[in-house]
């Protein structure tokens, strides 16, 4: 008897040893062997065919990196996005017999798990776009809140509700059958991946739904009951804190927003659990940590004297100043400018710290002593850049002024888009509006309470503008720090003796582009080579690359405003007599890029979306039709570096 899954295993192994063996684990064979498992896949359904192809991915974490189309694939046949099937997603896991996912459920590979974690995220995300394109009227009932009320914060009332409680029910069974050494359930891992998934694009909802449509959210009672549960266990807290997470990210990554905000009046009503969190978190506002590069050693020492000034700062510096002049001394002003400005320096971002913190009054004092001592050899030019945020009286009567007017002129250049984004939000809040009488006492007190709040926050520093302050400052100081005169060409540069430093060196071009759209071409290439299709890849009109995910579509929750040219980006209305799944701003230049011909068509054909109301471009398209003819002008060696680089993300 003939066995088919024997035989077709088989032969898929010595081709894939034969292509290793000729091109080697190369991306080029990657894309090749993977692309060759999808059409098996989609052809074939045999489960041990099935099986080998899981194997042979599963052992290569090469592989596993670009098999989300694979797996997506594969998930596919178990996961429904269909809101009349969603409900039906756990049993179909548990139920799953194939022995392909045993093998993932004990792969214990976390890049798998990332990925097997992004396919849920999309699937869900297209789930809660559905919700409001139901047509049956039967089916509709599943989701009664929503179309009695044709209110979109109730998409996470009615069965999405339901599917939060079980998701949060299967993350408390794991981890009390864990704690209690119990058997694991049947596909446990992907049971746990697809509620974790779930609970992250529930939550993000409830909080957007929370802070910026709050005047139109009823819904919140129950959901907030769903959320606290039924007891105050880990996985509860877990979820309380993911609350928090998210809110974190729309106040724009700022510790004191997040810990001022008024929880209560925007329904979170769970904020007094972790009140003391908030009060016992050391002051430090900073994203990124400034540490030092070098040997082990160096770092070894740098550790040292980072604890040692934590504790004088505990102590309020009421201590001898030698140990940290020989440091200085001996290392120079880098390292005591990384540990100072870590832990007292960049939290002069945060309200009234400046004035009510006496550390920062004691610190001032004590390095102003430290720098006194004739062992430190610093230039003038040095002493002063240092002490511009170093000293208490220079930066309360000059600098916090200067910032903040600073601040002030950037917003009033960005004032007319963001008039335009308003007036363009209230005109849909509008054509939207209902039970206008109950809700116009809450909006005015919320209104009033977003204009003070936008009025007290012009009047202090944005704390993201200042983290990149700080790093400027640190590059001036390294630059003026001549010291070791022979390695710091720049401070050369800069000096009175400039005109024979340049004719004495030689100061190499580069093939680094500064032009934007060169620059953003690139990035958007590696996207496309590097992330699955469900990451769209935009481009803005004036060259910028942006990404969107999970799905790769533009959702209600995505408008946006390019962050060099301020024009619309993302989602927005669809133009009269254009129709599709997915809004787009439609500017001109304003492209979604795609790999290939055939990576649009199943992605157009999934969401069910296309070229018009979808502006794109293939990537070679792009590249033949903007980026050839700027490389053809494109002149190489020292050139001006614009702002835009530096308040890129995607800079390393």
């Amino acid at each position: 008897m003939i066995n088919k899954g024997k035989d077709l295993s088989n032969s898929i192994k010595e081709l894939y040893k034969l292509l290793n063996t000729n091109l080697g684990d190369t991306q080029n064979f990657r894309e090749i062997i993977l692309g060759i498992f999808f059409h098996e896949l989609k052809k074939i359904k045999n489960d041990e065919y099935k099986l080998t192809l899981v194997d042979i991915i599963i052992k290569n974490n090469n592989l596993i990196i670009y098999s989300y189309p694979f797996m997506d694939l594969i998930f596919g046949g178990i996961i429904s996005s269909e809101p009349v099937k969603f409900i039906e997603n756990f049993k179909y896991i548990e139920e799953e017999q194939s022995s392909w996912i045993d093998l993932i459920n004990n792969a214990n590979n976390d890049i798998l798990n990332e990925i097997i974690l992004n396919i849920f995220e999309a699937k869900i995300n297209i789930y809660f776009e559905s919700i409001p394109k139901i047509e049956d009227k039967d089916d509709q009932a599943l989701f009664n809140k929503y179309y009695e009320n044709k209110n979109e914060t109730y998409i996470i009332s009615d069965t999405s509700l339901d599917v939060f409680k079980d998701c949060a029910y299967i993350l408390e069974k794991i981890y009390n059958n864990k704690k209690e050494g119990k058997k694991k359930l049947k596909n446990e891992l992907i049971l746990e991946l697809y509620s974790i998934a779930y609970i992250k694009i529930y939550i993000n909802k409830y909080v957007y739904f929370s802070h910026f449509k709050n005047q139109h959210f009823y819904g919140y009672e129950e959901i907030l009951k769903a959320i606290n549960g039924n007891a105050k266990n880990e996985v509860r807290q877990m979820i309380k804190i993911y609350v928090f997470k998210v809110f974190f990210y729309i106040l724009g990554n700022n510790y004191q927003d997040l810990s001022n905000y008024k929880y209560n009046f925007h329904n979170i009503n769970f904020y007094e659990e972790f009140k003391q969190r908030f009060n016992d978190k050391k002051d430090v506002i900073l994203n990124f940590y400034m540490l030092p590069n070098g040997d082990e050693n160096k770092w070894k020492i740098f550790n040292e004297y980072y604890d040692k000034f934590d504790s004088y700062n505990i102590a309020k510096f009421l201590k001898p100043v030698n140990e940290f002049v020989d440091y200085i001394a001996d290392n120079g002003i880098d390292y005591f400018y990384m540990i100072s400005t870590d832990l007292i320096v960049s939290n002069l971002a945060l309200k009234n710290y400046a004035n009510d913190k006496n550390n920062y009054t004691k610190y001032s004092s004590y390095v102003k002593n430290v720098f006194l001592d004739q062992k430190i050899k610093l230039p003038e030019i040095t002493k002063k850049l240092f002490f511009l945020f170093s000293d208490e009286e220079t930066f309360n009567k000059i600098m916090k002024k200067k910032i903040i007017e600073e601040q002030s002129n950037e917003n009033k250049e960005n004032k007319d888009n963001k008039e335009n984004k308003d007036n363009k939000e209230n005109k849909d809040n509008k054509e939207n509006k209902e039970n206008k009488d109950n809700k116009e006492n809450k909006e005015n007190k919320e209104n009033k309470e977003n204009k003070e709040n936008k009025e007290n926050k012009e009047k202090e520093i944005n704390p993201i503008q200042f983290e990149i302050l700080l790093y400027a400052l640190r590059f001036c100081l390294q630059t003026t720090n001549q010291e070791k005169p022979d390695e710091y060409l720049y401070s050369k540069l800069i000096s009175k003796d400039c005109l024979n430093t340049l004719k004495t060196n030689v100061i190499p071009g580069n093939n680094i582009s500064d032009n934007i759209y060169i620059k953003n071409y690139y990035l958007i290439e590696k996207h496309l080579n590097t992330l699955a299709p469900n990451e769209g890849a935009y481009v803005c009109g004036c060259g910028l690359y942006y990404d969107i995910g999970p799905c790769g579509f533009p959702t209600k929750n995505g408008r946006g405003i390019c962050a060099n040219c301020g024009k619309n980006i993302g989602y927005d209305k669809l133009p009269s007599g254009i129709k599709g799944t997915h809004g787009f701003a439609h500017v001109e230049g304003h492209y979604r890029i795609f790999k290939d011909l055939e990576t649009k068509e199943q992605q157009f054909k999934k969401y069910k979306d296309n070229d018009q109301n979808i502006p794109n471009k293939l990537l070679a398209e792009y590249k033949k039709d903007t980026i050839d003819p700027i490389l053809e002008k494109e002149k190489y060696g020292i050139c001006k570096v614009s702002k835009i680089t530096f308040e890129d993300i995607h800079q390393k």
